[in-house]
């Protein structure tokens, strides 16, 4: 169950005018000691502030009620409108002037923007160009190497057959010799 406040706020409102009806101000440590040292400062404070901002508001909105435009002088209003008209007047050249500022920036960045993406691509073209030169090179020397191993295996292949005909003739050779030796050895032994 909530606790009942120590002082209602009609007894804080009114210790608060009380104060300023003598001409001190009520702030919430006065407005306390008005109340014979009763309340909570924090909701004090609370209850004179929202007290006060009731009472301004309602202070400017009967004024404001009271006086109109049209119930000043006429001098004053035909000022006003002058004045008005002047403003206005500065208000659209201010705009102007702010759209053609914004403008000309736009198209400054723009352009500064534009001129980088042309720097830019006109790199990549070259870099493409030279990739492509790159590698038509290399497709080149790559189908000469493949030529050249062709050649080289070809050049092998028939070393391989040429030195397998002298192996079969070197070992021939080597066969008639020993079988000379033989023979040789063989008159040797019988004479």
């Amino acid at each position: 169950m909530a606790r009942h406040p120590e002082v209602k706020e009609k007894d804080i409102i009114q210790a608060g005018i009380a104060l300023e009806a003598s001409g001190k101000i009520p702030n919430p440590g006065a407005i306390r000691a008005q109340l014979g040292f009763k309340g909570g400062l924090l909701r004090i404070k609370t209850v004179w502030s929202k007290y006060t901002d009731e009472r301004e508001q309602s202070y400017l909105t009967e004024k404001q009620q009271q006086m109109q435009l049209e119930s000043l002088p006429s001098e004053i209003s035909e000022n006003m409108g002058v004045i008005t008209n002047k403003l206005t007047e500065s208000l659209e050249r201010l705009t102007v002037q702010a759209y053609q500022l914004a403008q000309e920036m736009f198209e400054k960045r723009l352009n500064a923007v534009q001129r980088d993406f042309e720097n830019k691509a006109e790199y990549f073209d070259g870099y493409e160009k030279e990739i492509d030169a790159s590698l038509l090179k290399s497709d080149q020397e790559l189908t000469e190497s493949a030529a050249e191993a062709k050649s080289l295996a070809e050049q092998n292949a028939s070393l391989i057959v040429e030195n397998a005909n002298l192996k079969g003739q070197l070992q021939a050779l080597q066969r008639q010799l020993e079988k000379l030796e033989i023979k040789i050895s063989e008159k040797f032994n019988h004479n």
